[in-house]
């Protein structure tokens, strides 16, 4: 029995390296430079894609912005963020978590323009605050996290990130006073190192093991 142990404790090692997946860390960067960034860097990677079958995949994307750097009031927040041009379809979109938590926040299945995410229109992902958002200071990396559904297995090199900031009052309609104009540029996909999965015909395999090595045991313990 303690052979079977040592054997059975091995092979489901062997088994979770074998599934498990690393993102990796996300690499930051504004490429239209600091005013259309307002002086923070982004990042845009899919960290996860599984096939459900049936020529449906499902992705797991995480949008992050680092405020190091960000160039207006300490004061203000990051209010709204969408994306788009990932997939040629997205379906069933998801936010998993995001700054403060789920409560915080809201998404829609549409993009994002000066007035705030739009319910009609191109197709995309956004969230937005539901009070005043995720504050720049201090300086942190926040990251949103989302799922989607898609029929294309082959994702964009590039991106498309659009962003809203607004200060820490209201304005005079009692509407979330905004600064400057809308961010909006492509940005490249980041992708995390090849995830090898199991096979069906090596899970049979590793089934088929684990049962000689069983009935090897078993024998032994009856002489």
């Amino acid at each position: 029995m303690r052979y079977l142990s040592r054997v059975l404790l091995v092979c489901s090692g062997l088994f979770l390296v074998s599934s498990a997946a690393s993102a990796g860390p996300l690499s930051f960067s504004c490429t239209p430079g600091p005013a259309t960034c307002n002086g923070a860097t982004y990042a845009l990677a899919i960290t996860h894609q599984t096939n459900m079958g049936g020529g449906v995949y499902k992705y797991e994307l995480v949008y992050g912005i680092n405020t190091a750097g960000y160039i207006n009031n300490a004061t203000d927040f990051i209010h709204s963020i969408s994306f788009k041009n990932i997939v040629d379809n997205m379906s069933d979109i998801t936010l998993l978590n995001a700054p403060g938590g789920l409560g915080a926040w809201a998404a829609v299945e549409k993009g994002l323009n000066a007035k705030g995410c739009k319910e009609a229109g191109e197709e995309a992902a956004c969230a937005y605050a539901l009070s005043f958002g995720a504050a720049v200071s201090p300086a942190t990396e926040y990251l949103w996290t989302f799922t989607f559904l898609s029929t294309d297995s082959t994702p964009n090199a590039t991106g498309h990130i659009k962003y809203q900031y607004v200060t820490n009052a209201l304005n005079k309609k009692g509407e979330y006073d905004k600064i400057g104009s809308l961010g909006s540029w492509d940005i490249a996909i980041q992708f995390p190192p090849e995830e090898t999965v199991p096979e069906p015909t090596s899970l049979l395999l590793l089934g088929t093991g684990f049962g000689a090595v069983f009935l090897r045991s078993r024998r032994r313990s009856r002489l």
